[in-house]
């Protein structure tokens, strides 16, 4: 089936609602109510679905009510059961109406007589309210209750291969829906990347690794994820950090970009490109083969690009050496390149911040920490000296 870009599937899916909504000339829509299928928006985590609908809402100037079904039990779905008394004195029962409907209508109470409500995780709902809301999409009631006319139902969800809670639905439930399968684009996220004013560091990356904007890869119980919402996000942490005068580390972005080696391939390029410092200088140093033009040009960097620098070189030598399994070989190397690495810090006089943040850092990077004590003694002491400020070493 074709897939479409975040902006077509928009653009497919206003157009379609303005349809819905078209009246003539006394005011009455020209489509019956069982005509308009609801949209169904399918694609992978993070790519934006959920905000294009309110986007188009907004737009468009009418009603928006949302509603995650994973997060619904079939007695906010249905109503509340309610035991009531016939004329007779017979008992019966009857339901409150729904959570769902009752959003709407509140919406309609507030003069927004059209709108779209939209059900997220559609395919993750809970097997007890499924039939509920199958038939929801039909009849466009729940109970007693009917979604007013004015309103167009739209679905969101994710495929099984990125949700193991997902369903693939059959064909008559399909028949009933207009599917829209949809995908990244990197010049669609770009162009809404300038509107939000995303980070220029993520732009700039994105523009240089496209493939990067977007992966979904399981192996075995783990999953790499990375999505449009991720780096959205991971854009505002940025901006905070630079704010407070703080740099981002591998850890933080890998809170946000969910793989380990796009993770430590951005932090990499928003070093190197933000900061100043060379990827010549950094294999310079980590081999130990630096002179006085390489401190003079570390020297001359402010602090915080310099604590840039440190950070960058040390997730560079953990990303290296990781592949190894830290092996006694790897070990060895790595213990080497960071106390290469620690030698040109301490020569190059380095303010007592950028040291802090050194030994920091390295206290906390345990791969590198078990190497330097297998390291030959003199420099594992030479570190403890330092990240002890002094203190007697045994």
């Amino acid at each position: 089936m074709e897939k479409y870009t975040i902006r077509s599937a928009k653009e497919m899916i206003k157009t379609g609602i303005r349809g819905y909504l078209l009246k003539d000339e006394n005011g009455k829509y020209l489509m019956e109510e069982r005509d308009r299928l609801p949209f169904y928006l399918l694609g992978m985590p993070g790519v934006g679905k959920t905000q294009i609908v309110n986007e188009i809402a907004q737009e468009l100037g009418i009603g928006f009510v949302s509603f995650s079904l994973t997060h619904h039990t079939r007695n906010t779905v249905l109503g509340l059961p309610v035991i009531d008394t016939m004329e007779n004195g017979d008992k019966f029962t009857r339901y409150t109406m729904s959570e769902i409907i009752e959003s709407v209508y509140e919406q309609v109470e507030a003069g927004r007589r059209e709108g779209v409500l939209l059900l997220d995780e559609f395919p993750c709902m809970a097997d007890s309210i499924m039939p509920v809301m199958l038939a929801f999409l039909q009849t466009k009631n729940i109970g007693r209750h009917v979604l007013p006319n004015g309103w167009v139902i739209i679905l969101c969800g994710n495929p099984p291969e990125y949700n193991k809670a997902s369903r693939r639905f059959d064909a008559a439930v399909l028949d009933r829906v207009r599917e829209i399968p949809i995908e990244c684009s990197v010049s669609d996220f770009l162009k809404y990347a300038e509107e939000r004013g995303i980070h220029k560091s993520i732009t700039d990356y994105l523009e240089m690794y496209p493939d990067n904007l977007s992966k979904c890869i399981r192996t075995g119980d783990d999953m790499e994820l990375i999505t449009c919402r991720g780096w959205e996000n991971l854009s505002v942490m940025l901006g905070i950090y630079e704010r407070m005068g703080e740099y981002p580390d591998a850890s933080l972005i890998r809170q946000y970009i969910k793989s380990e080696t796009v993770a430590a391939n951005f932090l990499g390029y928003y070093t190197q490109h933000y900061s100043g410092f060379s990827r010549e200088l950094f294999n310079t140093v980590i081999a130990g083969k630096t002179g006085e033009k390489e401190m003079e040009k570390f020297e001359s960097e402010t602090v915080r690009n310099q604590w840039k620098f440190v950070d960058y070189c040390l997730q560079y030598i953990l990303t290296k050496h990781s592949s190894a399994k830290n092996g006694s070989r790897s070990q060895e190397n790595m213990a080497k390149e960071t106390s290469n690495m620690i030698d040109f810090i301490l020569c190059c006089n380095s303010r007592e911040s950028v040291v802090t943040r050194m030994f920091q850092q390295i206290k906390k990077s345990e791969p590198v920490v078990l190497a330097l004590t297998k390291f030959p003694q003199e420099h594992y002491t030479n570190l403890c000296r330092e990240m002890y400020r002094g203190k007697k070493v045994s």
